[in-house]
């Protein structure tokens, strides 16, 4: 009885309404120029502020890779991604890194990232470890703030014989084998010496971003600890350390403190593209030219989801387009 009560004022009700229109309204066809404004422009797209991964806590996305002039990394999980240096894998400084954002509060992430490097020469081996711990804290859709602490140790065993190093790892550090000789006084000759040091890094940075393509990044650098010992007799200042990992830079200080020989700053400004990431700067540096490494950087990435979903909007428009442009007039 309920339904059958409910059932009669609908009947009428519907016995009221006009009847609809034999076809749809049919919409009008969008102009080329209509058309034009409707295109999904990666730089039009929004801002996304964790897009950066090689300064901050962020990491790439799940299937996402990176490929850069330092470093290729590819995102393993969420929030996840792991990496090498190809270049020095290629000249035989073998070396991987790992990275994990473990902590994401609302704008605040923080993160863990651990790496190695191992250079073995003959008899000669060097080895740098290194554990890190990076936050970021996102103030707004323009603008986010970034510090870190790197604490390394570095440990060498046996004198390398450069005639086995490769040309370009020697080019890279500056050096002229001819040159250099570890133990010229013969002071460690029929042993095989140990050299141990660690340090410390601290990191700022702050990146200014004016769309999802163009922004600036001021980063600083500087090693707030340093020390070395060797486990044989000798002065560590007597040494002529290897100029392998930027092991002489590191500890040889003359007479300055740690952050006075090492300090790094830099303003760089940066494109990011729908895939190609190109960043160049100016800097200054206690070590000539050092400022270079943190201002510069070129790389191609490709995969994840965000660029998924970029894909598709512009094949979703791609579609359209040819669906709603009109037909071009007959030729005359």
């Amino acid at each position: 009885m309920f339904g059958l009560a409910l059932a009669i004022p609908l009947i009428g009700l519907a016995q009221e309404l006009p009847p609809p229109p034999a076809g749809g309204e049919e919409l009008p066809t969008l102009t080329e120029e209509q058309l034009r404004d409707l295109k999904p422009r990666h730089v039009d797209l929004g801002i996304l502020p964790r897009a950066k991964v090689d300064l901050t806590a962020y990491t790439l996305e799940p299937g996402e890779v990176r490929l850069g002039l330092a470093t290729a990394s590819v995102g393993l999980l969420p929030r996840m991604h792991a990496g090498t240096s190809l270049v020095f894998d290629a000249i035989g400084l073998y070396n991987g890194h790992l990275k994990f954002n473990a902590v994401r509060i609302g704008g605040f992430d923080l993160a863990v990232q651990g790496s190695v490097y191992g250079l073995p020469i003959g008899d000669f081996y060097g080895q740098y470890s290194g554990a890190a711990l990076i936050g970021s804290v996102i103030l707004s859709d323009a603008l986010s703030v970034h510090a870190g602490v790197e604490h390394a140790l570095l440990e060498f065993r046996g004198i390398p014989d450069l005639s086995e190093v490769s040309p370009l790892l020697l080019q890279l550090a500056g050096q002229d084998p001819d040159s250099w000789e570890m133990d010229p006084d013969g002071l460690l000759a029929g042993i095989r010496p140990r050299f141990q040091g660690d340090a410390t890094w601290a990191n700022v940075g702050a990146e200014l971003r004016l769309n999802r393509r163009d922004s600036f990044i001021l980063r600083g650098s500087a090693v707030v600890q340093a020390q070395a010992h060797a486990d044989v007799n000798v002065d560590w200042e007597e040494l002529n350390l290897p100029p392998i990992a930027g092991l002489d830079q590191t500890f040889s200080t003359g007479g300055r403190s740690a952050l006075e020989g090492s300090w790094t700053g830099s303003l760089s400004y940066q494109a990011s593209w729908k895939q190609v990431d190109l960043r160049v700067g100016v800097g200054a540096s206690a070590v000539s030219w050092a400022w270079l490494v943190k201002s510069a950087e070129l790389s191609y990435r490709f995969g994840g989801e965000t660029r998924q979903y970029e894909n598709r909007a512009r094949k979703g428009w791609r579609r359209s387009r040819r669906r709603d442009l009109p037909p071009s007039p007959p030729p005359p």
